[in-house]
């Protein structure tokens, strides 16, 4: 398992951690974009929460993800009047809420920072490092 904190073992990670499940740690209440929102108003997102990482919804259905970072850049690099859809991760993980987050935290680390959990078809809730690192 990678290090998630320099000052923590595995083993002090793995511990802390152990037997939670993603629904146990998932956060329900949070921000997201649709594909046809601009990069301007994901910008505008980022300024009103600390949120690592924005599902990406048309209609219900959960179509990408994208970070603070991944905003921030393709601000710069193409400007304010682009859309999310041109820049989001197009499949990204999921997760199911009965999921061990231990499991888990290989595909949040390789991700935008932030994983979605899905039940059925229904994104229900959203893990990220900062989440994890609190429970930590």
């Amino acid at each position: 398992m990678v290090q998630m904190c320099g000052w923590l073992s595995a083993a002090a990670v793995r511990a802390s951690l152990e037997g939670l499940t993603a629904q146990q740690i998932m956060s329900a209440n949070f921000i997201t974009l649709a594909p046809f929102d601009t990069l301007e108003t994901a910008g505008l997102k980022l300024v009103i929460t600390p949120q690592l990482g924005f599902p990406v919804l048309h209609g219900d259905a959960l179509v990408g993800m994208i970070s603070r970072n991944e905003i921030s850049a393709a601000l710069t690099n193409l400007g304010p009047g682009r859309y999310i859809s041109e820049v989001m991760r197009r499949e990204p993980p999921v997760a199911r809420p009965g999921d061990m987050l231990l499991n888990l935290l290989p595909l949040l680390q390789r991700g935008a920072g932030a994983l979605a959990v899905v039940e059925g078809d229904q994104l229900v809730g959203l893990i990220t490092l900062s989440e994890v690192a609190a429970r930590m």
